[in-house]
């Protein structure tokens, strides 16, 4: 029989303790902003409501964790790993995803975004297959180069965001709005799009629509 570890509370409190790894950790409250957080592992943990804005992530590990009604804007990821990462209701605004550190090998479904503000973050180049972000705000975000096949887009407001040699083979976009892609770019094969928002699809065609 397989023994679990019992589940710790931290409620409330304004600080992490000393130690390295954490492990089925329940962190409520916590006001970390600009703090910095240098190897700490994280694993099967879970933060809510705690304020993480301006904090710097240093070589630190995020796995199976769970962030809920969390603001990580402007948080910064400096060779960070992250594995099956998941963000609820959270504020990540500005956010480079660049920074933090990522196999070479394609290792989908790392994050999930539902129902988070993301506008102005930067993906660029990343490999992140089978990646949700429903029911978002994405703004301004920078997804070029990267690999987001077989993703949840759904529901997700994408106006002003950036796709250029973006792979999304098989990515769900229904009822997603404000996206511009060009399919000559970006390919979109076995796709699903909403008939109403598809002519954002068109961006970059030479051709002229009329009534």
């Amino acid at each position: 029989m397989v023994s679990l570890r019992p589940l710790a509370y931290a409620t409330m409190t304004r600080s992490l303790p000393s130690d390295t790894e954490f492990y089925l950790k329940h962190f409520e409250g916590l006001d970390l902003a600009g703090e910095t957080f240098t190897s700490r592992t994280f694993e099967s943990c879970t933060f809510v409501r705690c304020s993480l804005t301006e904090s710097v992530f240093d070589r630190c590990k995020f796995i199976e964790c769970t962030f809920r009604s969390c603001d990580l804007s402007n948080a910064r990821l400096s060779a960070s790993k992250y594995q099956a990462v998941s963000f609820d209701e959270c504020k990540l605004l500005g956010v480079d995803w660049t920074r933090a550190e990522w196999p070479r090998y394609a290792a989908p479904g790392k994050l999930a975004f539902r129902k988070s503000n993301i506008s102005y973050s930067n993906f660029f180049g990343l490999d992140l297959q089978e990646t949700v972000l429903e029911e978002c705000k994405a703004h301004s975000v920078d997804f070029r180069e990267g690999n987001f096949a077989k993703s949840n887009f759904t529901y997700t407001d994408f106006r002003d965001s950036l796709f250029n040699k973006t792979q999304l083979i098989g990515v769900d976009f229904s009822e997603a709005m404000h996206y511009l892609i060009n399919v000559q770019e970006n390919p979109v094969r076995g796709g699903r799009f909403t008939r109403s928002e598809s002519f954002g699809l068109l961006h970059g065609l030479d051709i002229e629509l009329v009534d």
